[in-house]
C-alpha cells in the first residue's frame, strides 16, 4: 500500500449493481486531486441483498474527502449532481465511515 489508510468508508453495494459501481469509481472516482490516496477493496461480507465494500482514504480530516465538491471541480454541477446519483442508487443504505488509529 503506498499510502496510510486514516479512514474506512463501509458501504453496502447492491449485489446486482456491484459490477456498475466498480466501473463508476474506476472512471468517475478517477480525480486527479485524489489519486494515489485511496483504495477500493470488495468485501466477503453481505448485508441481506448487499456486498459490502470498504473505501481506505489517506489523511487525517475527513473534510478532505468530500466527494462532492471534489466531483463539482472535476465536473461541473449538473453532472457532478448526476454522479451522486447514479451513485446514491447503486448503494443500500447509509455509509458508515470509521478512523483508523495505527497500534503498531
Amino acid at each position: 500500500m503506498a499510502f496510510t489508510p486514516g479512514f474506512a468508508v463501509d458501504t453496502a453495494i447492491k449485489e446486482d449493481s456491484v459490477g456498475e459501481f466498480e466501473e463508476w469509481a474506476r472512471s468517475v472516482l478517477d480525480l486527479d486531486e485524489l489519486r494515489g490516496r485511496w483504495q477500493l477493496m470488495r468485501t466477503d461480507e453481505r448485508r441481506g441483498n448487499a456486498v459490502v465494500s470498504i473505501v481506505l482514504l489517506e489523511g487525517d480530516d475527513p473534510d478532505g474527502w468530500d466527494m462532492e465538491s471534489a466531483l463539482r471541480r472535476k465536473y461541473g454541477p449538473e453532472r457532478a449532481q448526476a454522479e451522486l446519483a447514479k451513485f446514491e442508487g447503486m448503494i443500500d443504505g447509509e455509509q458508515t465511515l470509521r478512523r483508523l488509529i495505527p497500534m503498531i
